[in-house]
Formats: structure tokens, C-alpha cells, sequence
């Protein structure tokens, strides 16, 4: 069974929280038959427009008890309806995840701490977060190596541990943990050099959207360019998203735009010359 293997590559240096006052908090949208969300903090409308797969950006929090809501996108708190609502208690120099989790009929937040604290510059750190609602426990191997298990026995709305791995492109097979069927074959996902990663499996077994790895480069020892429904190798479909505090920022681009506009205008009467001898 193929994949949607969506990346989330870094447009600047991503660091934990680690040694700061403040939180840092994302919301990831993982209900395969919610609609898009705006997610509000104490009221305010801090995260919009977030589709089925989307990962957010961290956004800077002081550390405290916040109520966070979600409502279809567009519409406030007043018109609802409310799809969900929870509070969540952010500790200081800690990174977490809010998901919206499961089928809308059921759907719940699940809050998870990233631990985004830098590996080895030779290695990568990876887990994986079971987010398939018509999914059994699964089991995460290496088919290039024997089957070997690199995450076991993981339910819905679980996370595994963080496993600590060399940097390289890694081939991986999402198997029920039952039967040892293949759920989901993962080809060529890139572990960087100082990365710390999340796997997340979203979709349906049975139905659509299926089954999809949707994959977060949560911090980096290095600068990174966002990457945006790139294919990897391998017959999977690989969609790839940018993860970090800030975009890149659009008057840089202007900046940049400008300057090649002016040095044409400097250089086209010379140019014309030219032409004319």
C-alpha cells in the first residue's frame, strides 16, 4: 500500500524551548473527516485554516494553563460549532503538540511533549505517533534488515519512545503488530544530520483519505530550506511540508525582486549599445 509521506523541513534553525521561560506549542490536524480549523487560545484566534495533514508552526507561549478551542475555519467561537475544547497546563522550556485526533464523531485532543533537544550531529532522533483511528496496534520495521523493529506495539493515539538513529535515508514498513500484515511502506525517509523527527500515521486502513506517514522535522542543528510536495524515491507519494517558527519572510523575496529590476535597468543601455555597433 502506498503513502503520503508529508516532510517538514526547516526554514531556519529550530531549537527546543530548552532553557527559556516560555513554552512553545503546535497544533496538528490528524481527524481524516473533520474540516479545516481555526484553533483560538484563551479566545484568540492564534492558529487558522488548518487542513486534514497540516502540521503548524510552534508559536511562543508563557508557561501557565491555556484553553484551547477549535472551530471550523472561518467562524468564531459565538457562531461554533466548537469541534473541540480543552485546556492544556504548558510547563516552561517545554515544546508540545496538540493533535486533533480521531473521526469527527469522536474527535479529542491528544497532547504530547516533543522533546526537541538536539542528537549527535551524526545522528537523527525519530518516534513515531499512531494516529489511524480504524488501525490496529501497529509495529514499525526495516524491511532492509530483517524485519527488525524499530518501533513495537503501538496503539491509537499513542507515541512511541524516541529512538536514536544514523543519518541516512531509511526504507520502513508499518505492519499490524497482530498478523505482521503491511500496512503502510515508507521509502527513502531522510534522517538528517542532527534532526529530530516525528512520524506521524494519519488516514484510514479502510477508506479514504488512507493511510499516510505525515512526517515533521521538528527541530534541526542546521539550516534548512522548506520543501513542498517533493517525491521522494520509491512508488510511494512523498508530500513534504516546512516546519519552523517563522516563514521566510516575503520582503526578503520583494528585497531580492527589486535589486534583479534594478541591475537589468543598469545594465540594458549597454546592452542596447552593443546592439546597435
Amino acid at each position: 500500500m502506498g503513502i503520503g509521506l508529508l516532510l517538514l523541513g526547516s526554514a531556519a534553525q529550530v531549537r527546543a524551548a530548552t532553557g527559556s521561560t516560555q513554552a512553545r506549542v503546535r497544533i496538528v490536524h490528524a481527524s481524516p473527516d473533520a474540516p479545516e480549523l481555526d484553533v483560538y487560545v484563551n479566545g484568540t484566534r492564534s492558529f487558522r485554516g488548518l487542513a486534514f495533514k497540516e502540521v503548524s508552526t510552534y508559536a511562543k507561549l508563557d508557561a501557565g494553563s491555556y484553553r484551547l478551542q477549535a472551530v471550523p475555519v472561518g467562524k468564531t467561537l459565538a457562531q461554533g460549532p466548537i469541534v473541540i475544547s480543552t485546556t492544556a497546563k504548558l510547563k516552561a522550556s517545554t515544546d508540545y503538540s496538540v493533535v486533533a485526533a480521531g473521526l469527527r464523531k469522536d474527535i479529542e485532543p491528544l497532547l504530547l511533549e516533543d522533546n526537541n533537544t538536539l542528537p549527535d550531529p551524526s545522528k537523527a532522533k525519530v518516534r513515531f505517533v499512531h494516529l489511524s483511528p480504524d488501525t490496529a496496534s501497529v509495529n514499525v520495521v526495516t524491511p532492509n534488515d530483517d524485519n527488525a523493529k524499530v518501533f513495537s506495539m503501538v496503539g491509537f493515539e499513542e507515541s512511541a519512545d524516541y529512538v536514536t538513529l544514523d543519518a541516512g535515508r531509511y526504507n520502513l514498513t508499518v505492519q499490524n503488530s497482530e498478523d505482521d500484515k503491511t500496512l503502510l511502506s515508507i521509502k527513502g525517509l531522510p534522517a538528517g544530520n542532527g534532526q529530530v523527527i516525528t512520524v506521524f500515521g494519519m488516514g484510514l486502513s479502510e477508506g479514504q483519505p488512507a493511510l499516510r506517514a505525515v512526517v515533521s522535522v521538528d527541530a534541526a542543528a542546521t539550516k534548512l530550506f522548506p520543501v513542498t510536495g517533493d517525491e521522494m524515491t520509491g512508488t510511494e507519494v512523498t508530500d513534504m511540508q516546512s516546519q519552523a517558527e517563522e516563514p521566510f519572510p516575503v520582503w526578503s523575496l520583494m528585497a531580492i525582486g527589486a535589486g534583479l529590476v534594478l541591475l537589468a535597468l543598469w545594465l540594458l543601455p549597454s546592452i542596447l549599445w552593443r546592439a546597435k555597433v
